[in-house]
């Protein structure tokens, strides 16, 4: 694949943001309604407002769980120790800080983002107008250096 083809997961970053920032965890509904999206190499979140996107972070992996399962430590076992202390503390501190997970009883996608493989996005590009919903973008046209940039597709 050339590096022109590859896309970019776009999502509106809303509360959580700062979370994501810390813990380098983003999550989501596995698979209710508008939570349904392509696996790219890269994610970026767009800013409340204008829908700025700050940084390209790469996607290491994916674990998806239910993140109120009473079991969660024997659910974690399997994964790599600090991988498994970060979904945690995540969860512990996006539920303390009332962000909560509103789809109760459904699975969550969490993304594990890498903390050395990202991009800064000096230039702070949005989308000419900031809906709601995943956005694709490729790597070209958010690299490019323009302030006003044209995604893909969306899941919408």
């Amino acid at each position: 694949m050339k590096y022109y083809e590859v896309e970019v997961l776009s999502v509106s970053a809303g509360k959580t943001h700062e979370l994501t920032y810390k813990h380098c965890i983003h999550a989501c509904p596995n698979s209710a309604k508008g939570y349904i999206y392509k696996t790219p190499l890269f994610i970026t979140f767009r800013s409340g407002g204008g829908g700025e996107m700050h940084c390209l972070y790469k996607i290491d992996d994916i674990v998806v769980l239910d993140p109120f399962t009473p079991s969660l430590d024997a659910v974690l076992e399997g994964i790599q120790h600090e991988l498994a202390a970060r979904i945690k503390t995540y969860i512990t501190e996006r539920i303390q800080g009332g962000y909560g997970f509103n789809h109760p009883g459904e699975m969550y996608r969490f993304y594990d983002l890498s903390r050395t493989d990202l991009i800064l996005l000096q230039h702070r590009p949005k989308p000419e107008k900031n809906a709601m919903g995943a956005r694709y973008y490729t790597l070209a046209e958010l690299l490019k250096g323009e302030k006003i940039v044209k995604n893909v597709t969306s899941s919408r």
